[in-house]
């Protein structure tokens, strides 16, 4: 049924693409037997829950779902090698945003490009998945995956909505006093916003920043309850 064991543990579905398929080529590649490289976590998850695993060759190091996908370096300095990419002879390339020099640089290659965004409101990444499974010749996979994340949502909702104030750590230096954290803009601090919970990140964020640095004192003076 193009369905493979292991799923995300929290929402399988929540990278997604959050401006759809991206054609940065005018070559066509049976998408069965497409090469995958995914310089996106989210993308990587997308890509094996819907069952096209076994075609990433390649995804970046931040991709820790699931386990045993082939992780390793595709990024310099932040931003997408195209070097270190088209080394691994991809037909379909995820990135994580839009980068007009890298994808200019793999059109010229022959490669097929998707975006996958995620920062984009649970609805918005959900509307995407009919395409993404079209990109990947796994339509059935996509409505599935999709009934199941609705499915989800519904009965967790149905408990809420919950007055409290959470903080979401990414992760920290101590040393440093710097904590990484998640605002509602996050893939999760959106599925924490569908309960009515406040992300105490807001707080402190600058418009549309989606993991905003906190220290101790921003944290403590926020009064999170969880």
């Amino acid at each position: 049924d193009g369905s493979m064991p292991g799923r995300s543990p929290l929402l399988p579905a929540s990278g997604l693409f959050a401006d759809g398929v991206h054609s940065s080529s005018d070559v066509e590649v049976d998408a069965a037997s497409m090469r995958i490289v995914s310089v996106s976590p989210m993308g990587t998850d997308l890509v094996y829950a819907l069952g096209a695993g076994p075609q990433v060759v390649a995804a970046d190091m931040a991709s820790l779902y699931p386990p045993h996908a082939p992780r390793t370096t595709l990024t310099v300095d932040g931003r997408p090698s195209e070097e270190l990419i088209l080394a691994f002879d991809p037909d379909l390339v995820i990135l994580p945003r839009s980068n007009s020099n890298v994808m200019r640089t793999l059109a010229n290659a022959g490669v097929e490009v998707l975006i996958a965004d995620e920062t984009q409101p649970v609805e918005a990444e959900l509307q995407q998945l009919t395409a993404i499974g079209e990109a990947l010749a796994r339509v059935e996979s996509a409505r599935a995956l999709r009934a199941t994340v609705e499915d989800a949502l519904a009965a967790a909702l149905s408990g809420g909505p919950y007055d409290v104030r959470v903080y979401v750590e990414r992760e920290s230096d101590v040393a440093a006093d710097r904590y990484l954290s998640d605002t509602s803009l996050s893939p999760i601090g959106q599925v924490l916003s569908l309960f009515g919970v406040e992300v105490i990140a807001d707080l402190w964020a600058n418009d549309g920043e989606a993991t905003p640095d906190l220290n101790t004192a921003q944290v403590l003076a926020s009064g999170p309850g969880l």
